[in-house]
Order: structure tokens, then sequence, then C-alpha cells
């Protein structure tokens, strides 16, 4: 492991040892959860007859490990003691939008999004927009946060660009 990658990691691991023991439970959980899809999928069991198809895979494991990254990665290097309650608000709020498109997955999948999405899907698309931004942020710092906005961004301004940038009006 690089040394410039050992101090994060033991900075994310020193904070999952100062989670609360429900917490833990809750954080540890989920992880064998998302295992035990992981198995279900690469091995094409069908518990109870049900199929897992590979949308519902990927939002499953969207919904459990994403959610939880609020849980060990903090905000702030202030918050490294302890979970503030808007991360407990973006682990809810990332397990449920996840939850939501797994149960709905056959559906997106067989009909797609329509020419012009419903209130509803923007406001998903929006959700899962920002807490990704906010996320990648906190995994890889505010460089990396800036280039995802400006490459999620971009349909928004590229036909003002010049020369090879430009790209049809969104």
């Amino acid at each position: 492991m690089p040394e410039s990658s050992a101090p994060s990691m033991q900075f994310a691991m020193s904070r999952y040892d100062r989670l609360h023991t429900p917490i833990k439970l809750l954080f540890l959980s989920l992880t064998i959860i998302g295992i035990i899809f992981f198995l279900i999928y690469l091995f094409s069991w069908y518990p109870f007859g049900w199929v897992l198809t590979s949308f519902t895979f990927y939002y499953i494991l969207y919904a459990i490990f994403f959610s939880t990254a609020f849980l060990v990665l903090p905000m702030l290097k202030r918050h490294s003691n302890r979970v503030p309650w808007f991360d407990y608000v973006f682990m809810v709020l990332a397990l449920g939008i996840f939850t939501y498109l797994a149960v709905n997955a056959r559906e997106i999948t067989e009909f797609g999004w329509l020419a012009t999405p419903e209130t509803h899907q923007t406001i998903i698309a929006g959700i899962i927009a920002v807490m990704a931004v906010e996320g990648g942020r906190r995994m890889a710092g505010l460089p990396f946060a800036i280039i995802c906005l400006l490459v999620g961004t971009y349909p928004l301004y590229a036909h003002q660009l010049p020369g090879m940038f430009w790209g049809m009006n969104f």
C-alpha cells in the first residue's frame, strides 16, 4: 500500500472503531447482506424462485455500500470521532432511494425513462447526483468533486464551447 493512502485508510478505520456498537452492527449486517447478494448473483442462485436481474443487483449494491459510506467517511475532519445527524440522513436517503430503484428495476429495465421524466424521477436523479458528488468528495477530496461537477454539468454548457469541446444544446 502506498504511504500516501495509508493515513486516509487509518483515518477511515479510526472512525469505524469509534462508532457505537449498534451502528457497527448495522454496518457489518449490511456488509454481510451485500456479500450474500453478491454470491446469489455470481452463482445464479434462485432463492424462493426469485431471479436477481442485473439492474436489481446493482441497485441493491448501491443501497448497501453507498449508504454505509456515509457512516464511515466523515464530511469534515472534526466529525471523525462521531457520526453527525446529517450522515444518518444521507445514509437513510441512499438506502431508501436505491431500495426503491431495486424494487422497480424490472419496470425501469423494460420501459426505461420517458422522454420527459416524471417529477419524482427528476428529484431522485438530483438527490443521487448530489450524494454521489458528496460521496466522491469524502473519498477522493475536493478536486475530484470539482472535476465530477464539471464533467457532470458539461451537457448544460457544451453548446457554448468552441471547437472540439462544442456539443449539442441540451
